[in-house]
């Protein structure tokens, strides 16, 4: 049965060339690497949540998100959706704070964006989003859409990660 998309919100925080990155604790996708982000909660716009869910997950304040990409996440199990997702992606380069992993975190840290690849595994949407900003030197919008089907999930992520000059990223 198909539910409503949802919205959410996450930041492409870079920092001298590198990207900040958490270790999801959580499904889905618990073990990978993603952009830190969430949902939008009721009667929050989504650079507020981006704020909140990058302090919750990183202990850092953000102070000049910018609105970067809309991207939306669709995974379907044949024809039915299991994941609508519409995310919010702001770019922030000024922040004040200490890193430290929040409660659904299991690490966080910044990484090369020429080294990104080698974390480890990283979300299909992170990779995607990376792969957007790298593409563009972070100008401009961009409206990305990942739509496929839960078996595509893995090819579509090594085919992503490749582009970005890895071979790391396979699925659990």
């Amino acid at each position: 049965m198909a539910h409503a998309p949802v919205l959410a919100a996450s930041a492409l925080v870079i920092n001298e060339g590198a990207v900040l990155l958490v270790k999801r604790r959580y499904e889905p996708y618990a073990g990978f690497w993603a952009l830190p982000g969430g949902h939008v909660e009721p009667g929050e716009t989504t650079e507020d949540a981006v704020k909140r869910e990058v302090h919750e997950e990183t202990g850092i304040t953000l102070l000049d998100p910018r609105l970067y990409a809309l991207v939306e996440y669709i995974l379907y199990r044949d024809e039915e959706v299991l994941y609508h997702y519409v995310i919010a992606v702001y770019v922030a380069t000024e922040f004040e704070g200490y890193l430290v992993a929040g409660d659904d975190a299991e690490d966080v840290g910044f990484f090369e964006l020429g080294e990104v690849t080698r974390v480890g595994d990283l979300t299909l949407t992170t990779a995607h989003i990376l792969k957007a900003y790298l593409d563009s030197g972070g100008e401009g919008f961009r409206h990305v859409v990942v739509a496929l089907d839960e078996r595509e999930y893995g090819e579509e992520l090594r085919k992503v990660i490749a582009s970005l000059g890895g071979g790391g990223g396979s699925p659990s």
